[in-house]
């Protein structure tokens, strides 16, 4: 047996290798060819919302980005543009959990005017993930299809830019809420459930 490394070569190379033997007075053998397709980076991204926010109210947004090859990946960059009728709450992102900046140049994040931006200054290891989150504020007045959509786009040195699938946020002028006086009971307890609603919208109908 013998051992080779896969050197850096592109993506989908294919390492085709054989065997000869050889003796005197014999023909040269020769066995067949196995062929080893190079796996190259691989990056995802997916995006998360609320499905219903009133007008006015806040909706967060949580991006999950992840590099599910067995290579690290460089130069990783989340971009996610503000979604219309909607206003970016300043200074609420958190990259990995950790609050940055809207200011470039001083963190790994900066909001742009029209989105807001993260870039890793580390590699994202191989099998790693993270998460970028940010809010905004719901429109005050209700947009004319009532949805407000958002995604997000991971981009990296290795590979092709990919872009998650949207998000739809329903804007609604009636929210509705339940809570209880108890989050434990024993048996023969009366728990107490009240709902609240909230016309956000002053419609009347």
């Amino acid at each position: 047996t013998f051992q080779a490394t896969v050197n850096q070569v592109p993506a989908g190379t294919a390492i085709e290798v054989h065997s000869e033997i050889t003796a005197q007075n014999i023909p040269t053998a020769q066995s067949n060819t196995v062929v080893t397709t190079v796996l190259g980076p691989t990056i995802s991204v997916a995006k998360a919302g609320p499905a219903t926010a009133g007008l006015g109210g806040d909706i967060m947004y949580t991006v999950t980005f992840s590099n599910p090859s067995a290579v690290p990946v460089t130069g990783v960059v989340i971009n996610d543009p503000i979604p219309a009728d909607t206003t970016y709450v300043l200074n609420s992102m958190m990259l990995n959990g950790v609050p940055v900046t809207d200011d470039p140049g001083d963190d790994e994040a900066e909001y742009t005017g029209t989105a807001v931006i993260a870039s890793l200054g580390s590699p994202l290891a191989a099998f790693g993930t993270g998460t970028f989150s940010f809010h905004v504020t719901a429109p005050a007045v209700m947009p004319a299809l009532r949805y407000v959509s958002n995604y997000a786009q991971m981009d990296c040195n290795e590979t092709q830019p990919v872009t998650s699938a949207s998000v739809a946020t329903y804007i609604t002028d009636l929210l509705v809420g339940l809570s209880a006086d108890k989050v434990v009971a024993a048996p023969g307890e009366v728990i107490v459930y009240t709902v609240t609603a909230n016309n956000v919208g002053g419609s009347t109908q």
